[in-house]
């Protein structure tokens, strides 16, 4: 396999796992919730998560987006 494209296999791993506690923002506003999945996107979509933030339905967040609770 070629160097490069063993990193970027490296790089669509997620960081967080199910059920993780994070910080993502929500109508302007940073709220908490937990982890419900990962989805690395199609081809031409970026990786994002699945976050349950207590509304009635999970909202979808880019990867980039999500924060750690410390």
């Amino acid at each position: 396999m070629k160097p490069y494209k063993r990193l970027f296999k490296e790089i669509e791993k997620p960081i967080y796992k199910n059920g993780d506690s994070v910080r993502v923002p929500n109508k302007g506003r940073m709220v908490k919730g937990k982890i419900v999945r990962y989805d690395k996107g199609d081809s031409h979509g970026s990786p994002f998560y699945i976050v349950d933030i207590g509304e009635y339905a999970s909202i979808k967040v880019p990867a980039h987006n999500v924060e750690e609770i410390k």
